[in-house]
């Protein structure tokens, strides 16, 4: 009897599944399963994603894992200098792309503050990571230049490599303290300022950790494209 039920249940969940995949433009668009579908929707949507699109080019914060973007062909890296596997964002890439990123990395480190240089995935889902040295706040000055740097010479090797889609962590705001509200300022004021020269590059997602942070950067985009607008 509870084998029946149980039976009942998954069919009755792959149903919803199928209805929000063949029903969420997003999952359409990206021809997502059922069960990515599912992901997307609920991890992303009712408050947790926010989009806008300006010059051409479509700019959203979500709460996610920067190594779970399968629709992104980019994703950056907030490395250090030697382009070593650590902790943080730096580790979660390296584990999941496998040790040959860590090979590839030889030959380009070590990187100064604000440079970026860039690899293949290798098992990532993703065809590139593009990796940025960020400053440590406090230590490297000027630090607003310098993260500014990271963010544009980040686009700039993008659009290089024909990349129509990149994904930002919050770039210096882990160990290397840097206030998330003046980051997230400094991260959207960055890519305002060279959007409208953006050829190649038509998504740029910021994937946020927690909500908190989330919520810094969606009302930092919110301002920034409402000042643009005079709104």
């Amino acid at each position: 009897m509870s084998s029946m039920y149980t039976s009942i249940f998954y069919k009755e969940i792959l149903v919803i599944l199928t209805i929000i995949s063949q029903s969420d433009p997003f999952s359409i668009d990206k021809g997502l399963s059922p069960i990515e579908a599912y992901n997307h929707y609920f991890n992303n949507a009712g408050g947790e994603e926010m989009q806008i699109k300006y010059s051409g080019t479509i700019l959203e914060c979500i709460k996610g894992d920067i190594v779970s973007q399968k629709d992104i062909m980019a994703i950056v890296n907030a490395a250090n200098a030697q382009l070593l596997p650590g902790g943080g964002v730096a580790g979660a890439i390296h584990r999941s792309s496998g040790p040959e990123l860590a090979m590839a990395c030889r030959s380009l480190a070590p990187i100064r503050p604000g440079d970026a240089v860039i690899t293949p995935g290798f098992n990532l889902p993703n065809r590139y990571v593009i990796h940025t040295l960020g400053p440590r706040y406090g230590v490297d000055k000027p630090e607003a230049l310098i993260l500014t740097a990271s963010y544009q010479n980040s686009l700039r090797i993008a659009e290089v490599h024909d990349v129509d889609s990149l994904a930002f962590p919050a770039i210096s705001t882990g160990v290397f303290g840097y206030p998330v509200k003046e980051a997230a300022q400094i991260a959207i004021q960055s890519i305002f300022k060279k959007i409208s020269q953006l050829n190649k590059i038509k998504m740029i997602r910021f994937v946020l950790f927690n909500l908190d942070d989330l919520q810094i950067y969606e009302d930092t985009l919110n301002v920034m494209y409402g000042t643009i607008h005079g709104k």
